[in-house]
């Protein structure tokens, strides 16, 4: 997800909304300028056009930390996960790496804290300087979001595990290729559709459901952390969709993206029947 001038941006979406038979959903929650359309939000923009006088600081000394991610490629790995582990049928690889970090949150926050903790390492101010890629990451909250996001995990209960829906997954992987193909980051088909709309294309939704939109990691792991933290969100609202209660049910569907490398949907619901 390199951008112009050497920095990088990052793309997010999230919405929540109660399941509605008899009409179509209100839109979701949360986003700064641009998190639901095309556009990267104002403030990386201007940073992001700013040349040299937005150069950013000099990278730090590598520090004892996380094995590295993997720059953002193109495209995720194809090819199915192996069944010996444990992998849910259907998923590519980077979306089963996905699909377990959720389940590692989930199951034990405070371990993921830890992980966060160790993720912090690589910022210095709004910049994050991952290993393996050629140019820093702007943030727009820097620091401070993955500390408030390192509290919040320290403070949240364990959940149940989520359940990987195919159904489901179809529908956010189908939706990851068609913004993908875009260059957008939105909630909203170019057909008009809604996120409960495209997951009743696959089956039943019961009760509560969202999805979150993350773009530009190569690095499974580093993606959900990304969402997790939800640099620059207001409300939080990826976090919020990852920790909800209400759900028991997801799908995950990841592709390349024609701007930010990456993108990954996911995709929530209470109860799904296939």
């Amino acid at each position: 997800m390199v951008g112009r001038h050497g920095l990088a941006l990052l793309a997010l979406a999230a919405c929540t909304h109660p399941a509605a038979p008899a009409e179509a959903p209100a839109p979701g929650n949360s986003g700064p300028p641009g998190a639901y359309g095309d556009e990267a939000p104002a403030e990386l923009e201007a940073a992001d056009s700013a040349g040299a006088e937005g150069k950013p600081p000099p990278a730090p000394a590598p520090a004892a930390g996380p094995a590295a991610p993997s720059p953002a490629p193109s495209q995720p790995a194809a090819q199915p996960v192996p069944e010996e582990r444990g992998a849910p049928r259907g998923l590519t690889s980077f979306e089963a790496g996905v699909a377990a970090t959720i389940d590692r949150l989930r199951r034990d926050p405070t371990g993921f804290a830890a992980a966060l903790a160790q993720y912090r390492r690589y910022y210095v101010d709004t910049y994050i300087y991952l290993p393996g890629l050629d140019a820093p990451i702007q943030t727009a909250e820097g620091v401070r979001a993955v500390d408030e996001a390192i509290a919040a995990a320290r403070r949240a209960r364990p959940r149940p595990s989520l359940r990987i829906s195919p159904g489901l997954s179809r529908a956010a992987r189908a939706h990851a290729f068609e913004i993908g193909r875009a260059g957008s980051v939105d909630h909203n088909g170019r057909d008009g559709s809604e996120p409960l709309q495209r997951m009743e294309r696959h089956g039943r939704v019961t009760g509560l459901s969202g999805e979150n939109i993350g773009t530009g990691w190569g690095d499974s792991a580093v993606m959900v952390m990304s969402l997790f933290v939800d640099d620059g969100i207001r409300g939080r609202g990826h976090r919020v969709n990852l920790l909800e209660l209400g759900y028991h049910v997801v799908g995950v569907g990841c592709g390349p993206h024609s701007r930010f490398g990456t993108v990954c949907v996911l995709d929530f619901a209470d109860e799904f029947r296939e």
